[in-house]
Protein backbone atom coordinates (compact mmCIF):
# COMPACT_ATOMS: atom_id res chain seq x y z
CA UNK A 1 0.00 0.00 0.00
CA UNK A 2 2.66 2.57 1.12
CA UNK A 3 4.54 2.30 -2.41
CA UNK A 4 0.82 2.57 -4.49
CA UNK A 5 0.83 5.76 -2.44
CA UNK A 6 4.62 6.84 -3.22
CA UNK A 7 3.46 6.25 -7.03
CA UNK A 8 0.38 8.50 -6.29
CA UNK A 9 2.12 11.30 -4.73
CA UNK A 10 4.63 11.38 -8.02
CA UNK A 11 2.46 11.58 -10.29
CA UNK A 12 0.20 14.08 -9.04
CA UNK A 13 1.37 18.19 -9.56
CA UNK A 14 -0.58 20.83 -7.15
CA UNK A 15 -1.41 24.60 -7.59
CA UNK A 16 0.90 26.21 -5.03
CA UNK A 17 -0.43 27.39 -1.52
CA UNK A 18 -0.09 31.40 -0.25
CA UNK A 19 0.96 31.72 3.28
CA UNK A 20 0.71 35.69 4.78
CA UNK A 21 2.49 36.45 8.09
CA UNK A 22 -0.94 37.68 10.43
CA UNK A 23 1.52 40.37 12.46
CA UNK A 24 4.58 42.07 10.74
CA UNK A 25 7.80 40.78 12.73
CA UNK A 26 9.38 43.79 11.43
CA UNK A 27 7.26 46.41 13.80
CA UNK A 28 8.48 44.47 17.16
CA UNK A 29 11.13 44.67 18.89
CA UNK A 30 14.06 41.72 19.13
CA UNK A 31 13.38 41.17 22.69
CA UNK A 32 9.74 41.09 22.39
CA UNK A 33 9.73 38.23 19.77
CA UNK A 34 7.60 35.13 19.69
CA UNK A 35 10.67 33.60 20.58
CA UNK A 36 10.84 29.61 20.42
CA UNK A 37 7.07 29.23 19.38
CA UNK A 38 5.65 25.63 19.90
CA UNK A 39 1.86 25.35 19.33
CA UNK A 40 -0.66 28.01 18.48
CA UNK A 41 -4.84 27.38 19.06
CA UNK A 42 -7.87 30.17 18.62
CA UNK A 43 -11.78 30.20 19.28
CA UNK A 44 -14.56 30.02 16.53
CA UNK A 45 -15.85 33.72 16.09
CA UNK A 46 -12.63 35.37 17.90
CA UNK A 47 -10.06 37.00 16.57
CA UNK A 48 -7.54 35.96 18.66
CA UNK A 49 -4.58 33.73 18.20
CA UNK A 50 -3.15 32.18 21.35
CA UNK A 51 0.96 30.59 21.20
CA UNK A 52 2.75 29.28 23.39
CA UNK A 53 6.85 29.73 23.57
CA UNK A 54 9.03 26.58 24.76
CA UNK A 55 9.95 29.01 27.86
CA UNK A 56 6.70 28.70 29.24
CA UNK A 57 4.88 31.93 28.10
CA UNK A 58 1.65 32.52 26.43
CA UNK A 59 0.93 34.82 23.89
CA UNK A 60 -1.81 36.70 22.34
CA UNK A 61 -1.90 37.94 18.86
CA UNK A 62 -4.76 40.06 18.32
CA UNK A 63 -5.93 41.04 14.94
CA UNK A 64 -2.21 41.72 13.23
CA UNK A 65 -1.00 42.63 16.86
CA UNK A 66 1.30 40.66 18.98
CA UNK A 67 0.67 41.49 22.55
CA UNK A 68 3.47 42.44 24.76
CA UNK A 69 1.96 41.21 28.09
CA UNK A 70 1.56 37.32 28.07
CA UNK A 71 -1.64 35.80 28.48
CA UNK A 72 0.86 34.01 31.28
CA UNK A 73 4.34 32.73 32.28
CA UNK A 74 4.62 29.63 33.64
CA UNK A 75 7.74 30.05 35.66
CA UNK A 76 6.35 33.06 37.79
CA UNK A 77 3.18 30.65 39.02
CA UNK A 78 3.49 29.69 42.61
CA UNK A 79 4.59 26.28 42.95
CA UNK A 80 5.39 25.74 38.64
CA UNK A 81 9.00 24.92 38.68
CA UNK A 82 11.23 27.12 36.75
CA UNK A 83 12.73 24.82 34.38
CA UNK A 84 10.34 23.40 31.87
CA UNK A 85 9.18 23.32 28.42
CA UNK A 86 5.77 24.51 27.25
CA UNK A 87 4.85 22.32 24.02
CA UNK A 88 1.13 22.45 23.66
CA UNK A 89 -2.63 24.48 24.10
CA UNK A 90 -5.85 24.43 23.86
CA UNK A 91 -9.15 26.13 24.51
CA UNK A 92 -12.21 24.61 26.38
CA UNK A 93 -15.56 24.16 24.01
CA UNK A 94 -17.38 26.65 26.08
CA UNK A 95 -14.28 29.03 26.37
CA UNK A 96 -16.00 31.83 25.84
CA UNK A 97 -18.06 31.02 28.95
CA UNK A 98 -15.74 29.66 31.51
CA UNK A 99 -12.40 30.85 29.82
CA UNK A 100 -10.32 27.39 30.34
CA UNK A 101 -6.86 27.29 28.91
CA UNK A 102 -5.05 23.71 28.79
CA UNK A 103 -1.31 23.56 28.34
CA UNK A 104 0.70 20.39 28.13
CA UNK A 105 4.24 20.78 29.34
CA UNK A 106 7.54 19.18 30.15
CA UNK A 107 8.37 19.97 33.98
CA UNK A 108 12.16 18.74 34.26
CA UNK A 109 12.49 19.25 37.84
CA UNK A 110 9.91 16.68 39.16
CA UNK A 111 12.23 13.81 39.02
CA UNK A 112 15.64 12.88 37.70
CA UNK A 113 13.94 13.15 33.87
CA UNK A 114 10.94 14.98 34.79
CA UNK A 115 7.38 14.30 34.07
CA UNK A 116 4.97 15.89 31.58
CA UNK A 117 1.99 17.50 32.65
CA UNK A 118 -1.18 18.95 32.01
CA UNK A 119 -2.53 22.02 34.10
CA UNK A 120 -5.55 24.67 33.65
CA UNK A 121 -5.83 27.98 34.10
CA UNK A 122 -8.64 30.68 33.18
CA UNK A 123 -8.87 34.14 31.50
CA UNK A 124 -9.53 37.09 33.96
CA UNK A 125 -12.45 38.42 34.51
CA UNK A 126 -11.35 42.13 34.14
CA UNK A 127 -8.80 41.36 31.58
CA UNK A 128 -9.76 38.53 28.88
CA UNK A 129 -6.02 38.73 27.98
CA UNK A 130 -4.15 38.45 30.92
CA UNK A 131 -4.85 34.75 33.18
CA UNK A 132 -5.90 34.83 36.74
CA UNK A 133 -2.98 32.88 38.41
CA UNK A 134 -5.43 31.98 41.49
CA UNK A 135 -6.93 29.52 39.07
CA UNK A 136 -4.41 27.27 37.94
CA UNK A 137 -4.88 23.68 38.68
CA UNK A 138 -2.74 20.84 38.13
CA UNK A 139 -5.07 17.78 36.20
CA UNK A 140 -2.46 15.15 35.25
CA UNK A 141 1.33 14.19 35.72
CA UNK A 142 3.03 10.93 33.16
CA UNK A 143 6.99 10.29 34.19
CA UNK A 144 9.28 10.13 30.92
CA UNK A 145 12.50 7.77 31.34
CA UNK A 146 15.10 10.31 29.60
CA UNK A 147 13.79 13.60 29.15
CA UNK A 148 12.72 13.27 25.90
CA UNK A 149 9.56 12.36 23.29
CA UNK A 150 6.73 14.41 25.14
CA UNK A 151 4.34 15.35 22.85
CA UNK A 152 3.13 18.31 22.28
CA UNK A 153 -0.53 18.21 20.95
CA UNK A 154 -3.85 18.19 23.33
CA UNK A 155 -7.44 18.89 22.18
CA UNK A 156 -10.63 18.33 22.91
CA UNK A 157 -12.24 15.57 20.26
CA UNK A 158 -15.45 16.06 18.12
CA UNK A 159 -17.09 13.49 21.02
CA UNK A 160 -16.05 16.11 23.58
CA UNK A 161 -13.77 14.22 25.15
CA UNK A 162 -10.22 15.73 25.78
CA UNK A 163 -7.31 13.95 24.15
CA UNK A 164 -3.48 13.88 24.64
CA UNK A 165 -0.65 12.65 22.39
CA UNK A 166 2.11 11.62 24.36
CA UNK A 167 5.75 10.88 23.48
CA UNK A 168 6.99 7.57 25.12
CA UNK A 169 9.94 9.73 27.03
CA UNK A 170 12.44 7.33 25.43
CA UNK A 171 15.79 7.18 23.97
CA UNK A 172 15.92 5.89 20.50
CA UNK A 173 16.80 2.51 21.52
CA UNK A 174 13.70 2.48 23.58
CA UNK A 175 15.56 0.46 26.95
CA UNK A 176 11.90 -0.18 28.45
CA UNK A 177 9.74 0.20 25.42
CA UNK A 178 6.93 2.14 27.06
CA UNK A 179 4.94 2.59 24.15
CA UNK A 180 3.97 -1.19 24.16
CA UNK A 181 3.91 -1.10 28.02
CA UNK A 182 0.39 -0.50 28.42
CA UNK A 183 0.47 0.04 32.40
CA UNK A 184 2.34 3.36 31.14
CA UNK A 185 0.69 6.39 29.47
CA UNK A 186 4.13 7.28 27.51
CA UNK A 187 3.55 6.45 23.99
CA UNK A 188 0.34 6.37 23.54
CA UNK A 189 -3.34 8.72 22.65
CA UNK A 190 -5.21 9.36 25.96
CA UNK A 191 -8.71 10.05 26.20
CA UNK A 192 -9.96 11.70 29.38
CA UNK A 193 -13.34 13.67 30.28
CA UNK A 194 -12.16 16.68 32.03
CA UNK A 195 -15.61 18.11 32.45
CA UNK A 196 -17.66 15.28 34.48
CA UNK A 197 -15.00 15.21 38.03
CA UNK A 198 -11.91 16.56 38.99
CA UNK A 199 -9.47 16.42 38.00
CA UNK A 200 -10.99 13.92 35.13
CA UNK A 201 -12.91 10.80 34.50
CA UNK A 202 -12.34 8.37 32.11
CA UNK A 203 -14.74 7.93 29.71
CA UNK A 204 -16.97 4.28 30.15
CA UNK A 205 -16.25 3.69 26.15
CA UNK A 206 -12.77 4.02 26.51
CA UNK A 207 -11.16 0.14 24.80
CA UNK A 208 -9.58 -0.89 27.76
CA UNK A 209 -11.60 -0.26 30.38
CA UNK A 210 -11.81 -2.53 32.93
CA UNK A 211 -9.00 -4.82 30.73
CA UNK A 212 -6.72 -5.87 33.73
CA UNK A 213 -3.15 -4.60 33.47
CA UNK A 214 -3.87 -1.95 30.96
CA UNK A 215 -4.20 2.00 32.01
CA UNK A 216 -7.81 2.63 30.91
CA UNK A 217 -6.80 6.36 29.83
CA UNK A 218 -5.22 4.60 26.52
CA UNK A 219 -7.13 5.20 23.48
CA UNK A 220 -4.30 4.23 20.97
CA UNK A 221 -0.66 2.82 21.73
CA UNK A 222 2.42 2.08 19.84
CA UNK A 223 3.30 5.74 19.12
CA UNK A 224 7.11 7.48 20.00
CA UNK A 225 6.36 11.22 19.66
CA UNK A 226 2.56 11.96 18.13
CA UNK A 227 4.14 15.85 18.65
CA UNK A 228 1.16 17.37 16.79
CA UNK A 229 -2.28 15.50 15.52
CA UNK A 230 -6.00 16.87 14.88
CA UNK A 231 -9.32 15.37 13.99
CA UNK A 232 -11.15 15.88 10.73
CA UNK A 233 -13.99 18.37 12.46
CA UNK A 234 -16.66 16.92 9.49
CA UNK A 235 -15.55 13.16 9.60
CA UNK A 236 -14.22 12.84 12.97
CA UNK A 237 -11.08 11.01 11.88
CA UNK A 238 -7.84 11.58 13.81
CA UNK A 239 -4.27 12.02 11.92
CA UNK A 240 -1.31 11.96 14.05
CA UNK A 241 2.01 13.01 12.30
CA UNK A 242 4.38 10.59 14.18
CA UNK A 243 8.30 11.74 14.61
CA UNK A 244 10.24 8.72 13.97
CA UNK A 245 13.50 7.65 14.97
CA UNK A 246 16.73 7.53 12.04
CA UNK A 247 14.85 6.07 9.80
CA UNK A 248 11.30 7.41 9.14
CA UNK A 249 8.85 10.21 9.45
CA UNK A 250 5.45 8.92 9.32
CA UNK A 251 1.40 9.91 9.34
CA UNK A 252 -0.95 7.44 11.48
CA UNK A 253 -4.32 7.35 11.11
CA UNK A 254 -7.62 6.10 12.91
CA UNK A 255 -11.00 6.67 11.83
CA UNK A 256 -13.80 8.22 13.71
CA UNK A 257 -14.82 6.04 16.87
CA UNK A 258 -12.44 3.25 16.04
CA UNK A 259 -10.28 2.25 19.12
CA UNK A 260 -7.29 0.35 20.32
CA UNK A 261 -4.94 0.57 17.07
CA UNK A 262 -1.25 -0.30 17.97
CA UNK A 263 1.00 1.79 15.62
CA UNK A 264 4.03 -0.42 16.23
CA UNK A 265 6.15 1.22 17.42
CA UNK A 266 9.39 0.18 18.74
CA UNK A 267 8.74 -2.67 16.43
CA UNK A 268 8.14 -0.91 13.74
CA UNK A 269 9.18 2.54 11.97
CA UNK A 270 7.02 3.52 9.89
CA UNK A 271 6.65 -0.10 7.51
CA UNK A 272 10.62 -0.79 8.52
CA UNK A 273 11.14 -3.82 11.33
CA UNK A 274 12.92 -2.50 14.23
CA UNK A 275 14.46 -4.76 17.00
CA UNK A 276 12.91 -4.93 19.84
CA UNK A 277 14.59 -7.50 21.82
CA UNK A 278 15.59 -5.80 24.50
CA UNK A 279 12.57 -4.75 25.56
CA UNK A 280 11.43 -5.26 28.93
CA UNK A 281 7.97 -5.63 27.92
CA UNK A 282 6.73 -8.43 25.83
CA UNK A 283 6.26 -7.28 21.99
CA UNK A 284 4.45 -8.83 18.99
CA UNK A 285 6.96 -9.91 15.99
CA UNK A 286 7.84 -7.35 13.61
CA UNK A 287 5.32 -7.13 10.74
CA UNK A 288 3.06 -8.97 13.36
CA UNK A 289 -0.74 -7.83 11.26
CA UNK A 290 -1.91 -6.69 15.13
CA UNK A 291 0.21 -3.17 14.05
CA UNK A 292 -1.20 -0.54 12.02
CA UNK A 293 0.78 0.55 9.21
CA UNK A 294 1.01 4.57 8.62
CA UNK A 295 -0.68 6.12 5.79
CA UNK A 296 2.16 7.95 4.75
CA UNK A 297 5.85 7.78 5.29
CA UNK A 298 8.77 9.62 4.05
CA UNK A 299 12.62 9.10 4.82
CA UNK A 300 14.20 10.42 8.28
CA UNK A 301 16.78 12.04 6.18
CA UNK A 302 16.97 14.63 4.31
CA UNK A 303 13.67 14.85 6.29
CA UNK A 304 13.98 15.22 10.23
CA UNK A 305 10.55 15.80 12.01
CA UNK A 306 7.20 15.70 10.76
CA UNK A 307 4.49 18.31 11.69
CA UNK A 308 1.06 17.01 11.22
CA UNK A 309 -1.06 18.88 10.92
CA UNK A 310 -4.51 19.74 10.00
CA UNK A 311 -7.54 19.05 8.12
CA UNK A 312 -8.76 22.23 5.93
CA UNK A 313 -11.95 23.17 6.37
CA UNK A 314 -11.98 26.59 5.25
CA UNK A 315 -12.96 29.45 2.94
CA UNK A 316 -9.59 31.26 1.22
CA UNK A 317 -8.62 27.95 -1.12
CA UNK A 318 -12.06 25.73 -1.88
CA UNK A 319 -10.28 23.28 -3.77
CA UNK A 320 -8.22 22.31 -0.51
CA UNK A 321 -10.90 21.26 1.54
CA UNK A 322 -10.73 17.78 3.23
CA UNK A 323 -7.40 17.41 3.03
CA UNK A 324 -4.92 16.77 5.57
CA UNK A 325 -1.56 19.10 5.45
CA UNK A 326 1.18 18.23 6.55
CA UNK A 327 5.46 19.34 6.51
CA UNK A 328 8.67 18.46 7.39
CA UNK A 329 10.38 20.90 9.57
CA UNK A 330 14.27 20.53 8.27
CA UNK A 331 13.08 20.48 4.25
CA UNK A 332 10.34 23.07 3.27
CA UNK A 333 8.62 20.30 1.86
CA UNK A 334 4.35 20.18 3.04
CA UNK A 335 2.20 17.45 1.46
CA UNK A 336 -1.36 17.19 1.85
CA UNK A 337 -3.62 14.08 2.24
CA UNK A 338 -7.01 12.62 1.65
CA UNK A 339 -8.78 9.54 2.56
CA UNK A 340 -10.11 8.05 -0.77
CA UNK A 341 -14.46 7.23 -1.33
CA UNK A 342 -12.48 3.43 -1.76
CA UNK A 343 -10.06 4.04 1.51
CA UNK A 344 -7.35 4.25 0.42
CA UNK A 345 -4.67 7.55 0.86
CA UNK A 346 -4.11 10.23 -1.38
CA UNK A 347 -0.49 11.46 -1.40
CA UNK A 348 0.63 15.10 -3.36
CA UNK A 349 3.55 17.03 -2.18
CA UNK A 350 2.36 20.66 -1.69
CA UNK A 351 4.28 23.51 -3.38
CA UNK A 352 4.77 26.55 -1.07
CA UNK A 353 4.85 30.04 -2.76
CA UNK A 354 7.34 32.72 -0.76
CA UNK A 355 5.29 35.92 -0.07
CA UNK A 356 5.62 39.04 2.29
CA UNK A 357 8.36 38.20 5.19
CA UNK A 358 8.46 34.55 3.93
CA UNK A 359 11.94 33.30 3.37
CA UNK A 360 12.58 30.51 1.29
CA UNK A 361 13.56 28.49 4.22
CA UNK A 362 10.93 28.23 7.32
CA UNK A 363 9.98 25.43 9.38
CA UNK A 364 6.52 24.12 10.56
CA UNK A 365 6.03 23.78 14.11
CA UNK A 366 2.14 23.16 14.31
CA UNK A 367 -0.52 23.94 12.21
CA UNK A 368 -4.28 25.18 13.89
CA UNK A 369 -7.33 26.92 12.15
CA UNK A 370 -7.70 30.54 13.32
CA UNK A 371 -11.31 31.62 15.26
CA UNK A 372 -12.75 31.60 11.12
CA UNK A 373 -11.59 28.39 9.85
CA UNK A 374 -7.92 29.62 7.89
CA UNK A 375 -5.55 27.63 8.17
CA UNK A 376 -2.55 28.70 10.44
CA UNK A 377 1.07 27.66 10.50
CA UNK A 378 4.06 28.45 13.14
CA UNK A 379 6.86 29.53 11.91
CA UNK A 380 9.56 28.00 14.19
CA UNK A 381 12.39 29.93 11.86
CA UNK A 382 11.54 32.85 11.88
CA UNK A 383 8.73 32.66 14.87
CA UNK A 384 5.59 34.08 13.50
CA UNK A 385 2.77 32.49 12.70
CA UNK A 386 0.93 32.22 8.70
CA UNK A 387 -2.12 32.22 7.65
CA UNK A 388 -3.26 30.85 4.32
CA UNK A 389 -4.63 33.02 1.93
CA UNK A 390 -6.17 32.40 -1.73
CA UNK A 391 -4.55 32.65 -4.93
CA UNK A 392 -3.19 36.10 -4.28
CA UNK A 393 -0.03 36.86 -5.62
CA UNK A 394 2.12 39.42 -7.78
CA UNK A 395 3.81 38.30 -11.21
CA UNK A 396 5.60 40.04 -14.06
CA UNK A 397 3.86 40.41 -17.29
CA UNK A 398 6.13 42.62 -19.32
CA UNK A 399 9.59 44.06 -19.28
CA UNK A 400 11.21 47.53 -19.18
CA UNK A 401 13.27 48.30 -22.43
CA UNK A 402 16.91 49.85 -22.50
CA UNK A 403 17.23 53.23 -20.96
CA UNK A 404 19.38 56.21 -20.77
CA UNK A 405 21.60 54.06 -18.46
CA UNK A 406 21.55 51.29 -21.10
CA UNK A 407 19.91 49.19 -18.43
CA UNK A 408 15.83 48.07 -18.50
CA UNK A 409 13.44 49.49 -15.61
CA UNK A 410 12.35 46.62 -13.50
CA UNK A 411 9.75 46.53 -10.80
CA UNK A 412 9.41 44.38 -8.15
CA UNK A 413 6.68 44.30 -5.49
CA UNK A 414 7.39 43.47 -1.40
CA UNK A 415 4.94 42.36 0.66
CA UNK A 416 1.50 41.33 1.20
CA UNK A 417 -1.25 41.00 -1.52
CA UNK A 418 -3.64 41.27 1.11
CA UNK A 419 -5.73 43.89 1.26
CA UNK A 420 -6.00 43.20 5.03
CA UNK A 421 -2.57 43.57 5.63
CA UNK A 422 -2.65 46.35 3.78
CA UNK A 423 1.36 46.01 4.13
CA UNK A 424 3.42 46.29 0.16
CA UNK A 425 6.23 47.83 -1.05
CA UNK A 426 7.14 48.38 -4.78
CA UNK A 427 10.64 49.19 -6.06
CA UNK A 428 11.27 50.09 -9.28
CA UNK A 429 15.49 49.88 -10.05
CA UNK A 430 17.92 50.75 -12.72
CA UNK A 431 16.16 54.03 -13.36
CA UNK A 432 18.54 57.18 -14.36
CA UNK A 433 19.66 58.99 -11.26
CA UNK A 434 17.45 61.04 -9.61
CA UNK A 435 14.30 60.71 -12.51
CA UNK A 436 11.45 61.70 -11.36
CA UNK A 437 8.83 58.03 -11.67
CA UNK A 438 5.33 57.88 -11.61
CA UNK A 439 3.54 54.26 -10.27
CA UNK A 440 0.32 53.59 -11.99
CA UNK A 441 -2.07 50.56 -12.45
CA UNK A 442 -5.07 49.43 -14.28
CA UNK A 443 -7.88 46.85 -14.62
CA UNK A 444 -5.95 45.05 -18.19
CA UNK A 445 -2.74 43.82 -19.61
CA UNK A 446 -1.62 45.28 -22.73
CA UNK A 447 1.45 46.66 -25.11
CA UNK A 448 1.80 49.64 -26.83
CA UNK A 449 5.05 51.27 -28.14
CA UNK A 450 5.72 54.49 -26.67
CA UNK A 451 8.57 57.02 -25.54
CA UNK A 452 11.23 54.65 -25.34
CA UNK A 453 9.26 52.07 -24.12
CA UNK A 454 5.92 50.20 -24.03
CA UNK A 455 3.25 50.81 -22.10
CA UNK A 456 1.61 47.12 -20.24
CA UNK A 457 -1.29 48.67 -18.69
CA UNK A 458 -4.97 48.66 -20.26
CA UNK A 459 -7.98 50.46 -19.33
CA UNK A 460 -8.83 53.03 -17.36
CA UNK A 461 -4.99 54.15 -15.45
CA UNK A 462 -5.41 55.21 -11.86
CA UNK A 463 -2.10 57.32 -10.51
CA UNK A 464 -0.50 55.21 -7.35
CA UNK A 465 1.97 57.45 -6.03
CA UNK A 466 5.05 59.55 -6.93
CA UNK A 467 8.68 59.52 -6.44
CA UNK A 468 12.02 60.71 -7.39
CA UNK A 469 15.00 58.07 -8.16
CA UNK A 470 17.76 58.19 -5.56
CA UNK A 471 21.47 58.02 -6.66
CA UNK A 472 21.49 54.38 -7.51
CA UNK A 473 18.12 54.68 -9.72
CA UNK A 474 16.18 53.43 -7.22
CA UNK A 475 12.29 54.53 -6.70
CA UNK A 476 10.51 53.41 -3.47
CA UNK A 477 6.77 53.45 -3.51
CA UNK A 478 5.15 52.33 -0.20
CA UNK A 479 0.90 52.17 -0.71
CA UNK A 480 -1.73 51.43 1.94
CA UNK A 481 -4.88 50.50 0.30
CA UNK A 482 -7.05 51.72 2.94
CA UNK A 483 -6.54 55.35 1.48
CA UNK A 484 -7.86 56.48 -2.31
CA UNK A 485 -7.17 55.63 -4.78
CA UNK A 486 -7.12 52.03 -3.68
CA UNK A 487 -10.41 52.51 -1.22
CA UNK A 488 -12.36 54.65 -3.54
CA UNK A 489 -12.86 55.64 -7.29
CA UNK A 490 -12.33 54.11 -10.04
CA UNK A 491 -9.10 53.13 -9.12
CA UNK A 492 -10.98 51.16 -6.03
CA UNK A 493 -9.16 47.43 -5.59
CA UNK A 494 -11.17 44.60 -3.95
CA UNK A 495 -10.51 41.26 -3.15
CA UNK A 496 -10.48 38.94 -5.75
CA UNK A 497 -9.77 41.98 -8.18
CA UNK A 498 -6.59 41.74 -10.46
CA UNK A 499 -4.56 44.63 -11.53
CA UNK A 500 -1.37 45.68 -13.61
CA UNK A 501 1.51 47.50 -12.21
CA UNK A 502 3.54 50.11 -13.89
CA UNK A 503 5.87 52.70 -13.54
CA UNK A 504 6.43 56.22 -16.07
CA UNK A 505 9.59 57.73 -15.53
CA UNK A 506 11.73 60.46 -16.97
CA UNK A 507 14.39 59.45 -19.52
CA UNK A 508 15.91 61.69 -21.64
CA UNK A 509 18.50 60.71 -24.16
CA UNK A 510 17.20 57.22 -24.10
CA UNK A 511 17.78 55.19 -27.05
CA UNK A 512 14.75 56.09 -29.23
CA UNK A 513 14.81 60.00 -28.45
CA UNK A 514 11.72 60.06 -26.48
CA UNK A 515 12.30 61.84 -23.00
CA UNK A 516 10.31 59.19 -21.17
CA UNK A 517 10.11 55.35 -20.30
CA UNK A 518 8.32 52.90 -18.63
CA UNK A 519 9.40 49.87 -16.37
CA UNK A 520 8.00 46.30 -16.66
CA UNK A 521 4.87 45.26 -15.41
CA UNK A 522 3.29 43.64 -12.88
CA UNK A 523 -0.04 41.97 -12.48
CA UNK A 524 -1.66 41.42 -8.95
CA UNK A 525 -4.38 39.38 -7.48
CA UNK A 526 -5.40 40.69 -4.60
CA UNK A 527 -7.05 38.74 -1.28
CA UNK A 528 -8.87 40.03 1.54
Amino acid sequence: MLANLLAIAALQSSPPLYFEPVFDTTVIAAADRLDDPTDIVAFPGDDRIFATQERGKVRIIQGDQLLQQPFVDLVSLPGTSLNLNLLGITLHPAFDVNGFVYLWYWDRDSSPTGSMRLARITAGSLDPNVADPATWVELLSVPVEAGIHFGGRIAFGPDGMFWIGVGDGETTTAPTCSSQDMTRLAGKMLRIDVDSGFPYVVPPDNPFVGVPGVAPEIVHSGLRHPWKWSFDDVTGDLWIGEIGGSLREEVNFAAAGEFGLNFGWPAMEGSLCQDSSGCQVSTLACDDPAYTDPVFEYPHNPGCAITGGLVYSGDAVPWLRGWFLCADLCTNQMWRIRRTPLGDFEVVEQPVVADFQFPSAWSSVAFAADGFGELLFLDYQEDVVRRLRGACAAERTCDGALNVTGLDAKIRWIGSTSLGISAATVYVTDLPAFSPALLFYGPLDDLVSMGNGSLCVGGTLSRASVDMADGSGTSQFDLDFSVAPFSAGPGRIDPGSTWTFQAWYRDVGGPLGATFNFSGATRVTFCL
